[in-house]
């Protein structure tokens, strides 16, 4: 079987979620505060809260849930925010965000229908340091809110076409392979690591019997448990192990069971520890024994 290039298993995108920051500076306050004091200006900066926090307070958690998802459901790439997005991901990253965009668009008409209010608001809040110029146009400020996402194809080596020597095309694609090489290594041990912080929090409160014992330790491993086999990019059966195992000795007893029965806790708590060993193995051979 011909072995899938990277390229046709996944993709790169990039996400981007605007909102007007209702901040700015106040320049010349921030000269009139350096002359009372004598200091230099450039030490200074005067920042205007525009509106309440309650005005844009759904936008922003919104936002941050967007993004939380985004992070959750792919894997570092470079630092131009592009991030690994698996094609076996791409249906349900793609059905959460519309349903994101869904809930987004009401709230930014909501915010927009009582902007000017926010703005008489301010007369009063700032009174004599109110701006009107602080604030954009009543008709453009829906255009501050917005989701972007960007999906570029992953690169390969072989892509990189250019007239120069057959010696010195081949050097810089090997470089661009073992970059890329590293890239992968690096997204493969995102997973791997938010794998064992999960399992490494269940052995820690699990080992202790007197310890609360929270429904989220479980579900929030078994959420990471659904969402491995669209994260492991290089079809690691390693991984897939792992996860199967933890399926089963970790997320087999519900929650309230593992609270009455100490027995039980510490049986889970006791393979939580072992499959921390067997990764903490997994992960130190990837790393080349480092």
């Amino acid at each position: 079987m011909k072995k899938q290039m990277l390229s046709e298993k996944a993709m790169l995108i990039a996400l981007e979620v605007h909102t007007w920051s209702a901040r700015c500076q106040d320049k010349e306050v921030n000269k009139e505060t350096a002359e009372r004091y004598g200091a230099d200006p450039e030490v200074l900066s005067t920042t205007k809260k525009l509106a309440p926090r309650e005005a844009l307070a759904a936008i922003r958690e919104l936002r941050a849930e967007i993004k939380r998802f985004h992070e959750t459901n792919t894997l570092p790439w470079d630092d131009r925010f592009r991030r690994i997005l698996l094609s076996k991901n791409f249906d349900d990253y793609s059905a959460k965000m519309r349903e994101f965009r869904s809930r987004w668009e009401p709230l930014v008409r909501a915010f927009v229908d009582g902007y000017p209010a926010v703005i008489e608001d301010a007369r009063d809040r700032l009174n004599g340091l109110f701006k009107e110029d602080d604030y954009p146009p009543v008709h453009k400020i829906a255009g501050w809110f917005d989701i972007k996402l960007k999906v570029d194809a992953l690169p390969e080596a072989t892509d990189f076409r250019v007239q120069l020597q057959d010696e010195e095309v081949q050097r810089i694609r090997s470089e661009i392979q073992a970059r890329q090489n590293d890239q992968v290594k690096d997204a493969m041990a995102d997973v791997w690591n938010r794998l064992f912080t999960q399992v490494q929090r269940m052995a820690e409160r699990f080992k202790n019997p007197d310890e609360p014992i929270r429904w989220d330790y479980v579900t929030d491993l078994k959420a990471l448990l659904d969402l491995l086999p669209r994260l492991n990019l290089t079809d690691d059966p390693a991984l897939e192990k792992m996860r199967i195992d933890a399926e089963l000795k970790l997320c087999g007893r519900p929650t309230e069971d593992l609270r009455k029965d100490k027995d039980a806790r510490a049986e889970t708590a006791a393979a939580a520890e072992k499959m921390m060993e067997t990764m903490a193995a997994y992960m130190g051979a990837a790393d080349g024994g480092q």
